[in-house]
């Protein structure tokens, strides 16, 4: 186990390279929006099912959300699709260096 960071960040930037490739391709049959739009709905089932596997692993309940926490979220998932709105855009004007 102690080696473990070794493998998960080559599984990382392996399947980072696989979504970028695939929004890329998608790219070429959709506009921007839709694709970054796919990419959101792609993951949430990926992000539940994590969540649940967490929450069984270690035997804790997920919190109560607050205020705080919902707000930061929504920031995060805003930042987060704004990226990807940027990123797909790069890839149409091919100048994603």
């Amino acid at each position: 186990m102690e080696y473990l960071w070794i493998f998960s960040a080559i599984a990382a930037a392996f399947f980072q390279s696989l979504r970028l490739g695939a929004l890329k391709q998608l790219n070429q049959t959709l506009s921007v929006t839709a694709t970054s739009y796919v990419r959101v709905l792609f993951t949430l089932p990926f992000l539940t099912v994590y969540v649940i596997a967490l929450c069984l692993t270690t035997g804790e309940a997920l919190p109560m959300p607050n205020v705080r926490f919902l707000f930061c979220a929504g920031v995060a998932a805003l930042g987060q699709f704004v990226g990807t709105v940027v990123l797909v855009r790069l890839f149409q004007l091919g100048n994603f260096a």
